[in-house]
């Protein structure tokens, strides 16, 4: 769905759609349009819900997608993905964590990606694992290995580097409590000039 650049190919999308079906479907979709950005480009956000079943454990999607579009005479030339978000989980409700993972950094730049738990847990332990997935495990959503250690400081914490080179990263997190497991992914754009201010995303 989305190649090194952030932009999208329509077979890729339309295979990446078809296995979301697949694992989650039928999907909900949710298309709204915010304030433009500066560059004229329109802002569409997508929101996409699912649930499907492994080994006799029904797990949820919830996946959010923000796109700048170019367009001419109602033709959609170009999109971009500039933000890109996902959580698979077991049980009827998310376990509340936060992604602490930026939208956008600089080539060489050091940066944080932070998963915080928002309330402790009543009882029992907990266990997580951030990893780096690469543009073609993401693209075919492969389900990574994550190693899992035991959590103590009400989260996990890591101290990363992007790229040399401009494209994006993708990290995925995995958690493991006594109601269920959460898989979280979040895609970083890579670039090497500053992102430029857009206009916040009104109603």
């Amino acid at each position: 769905m989305i190649n090194q650049e952030g932009t999208t190919d329509p077979q890729q999308l339309l295979a990446r759609l078809e296995r979301l079906e697949e694992r989650f479907g039928p999907l909900t979709w949710q298309v709204s349009q915010g304030q433009p950005f500066a560059d004229g480009r329109a802002r569409l956000e997508l929101e996409v819900r699912g649930m499907g079943e492994v080994a006799g454990v029904l797990y949820q999607l919830e996946a959010t997608q923000t796109l700048a579009v170019s367009s001419r005479q109602g033709q959609i030339l170009e999109q971009e993905v500039l933000e890109e978000e996902s959580w698979v989980y077991s049980g009827d409700q998310r376990l509340p964590v936060t992604l602490q993972i930026p939208d956008a950094v600089l080539t060489g730049q050091r940066y944080d990606v932070d998963v915080i738990l928002d309330d402790p847990l009543d009882s029992g332990l907990l266990a997580g694992g951030i990893l780096e997935v690469s543009p073609y495990e993401a693209q075919i959503m492969r389900a990574p290995t994550i190693q899992l250690v035991t959590l103590h400081a009400g989260g996990l914490f890591k101290r990363v580097q992007a790229p040399y080179t401009p494209g994006g990263q993708t990290w995925t997190v995995m958690l493991v409590h006594p109601d269920g497991a959460l898989i979280a992914s979040k895609r970083v754009r890579v670039s090497d000039t500053p992102t430029p201010a857009t206009p916040p995303n009104l109603p």
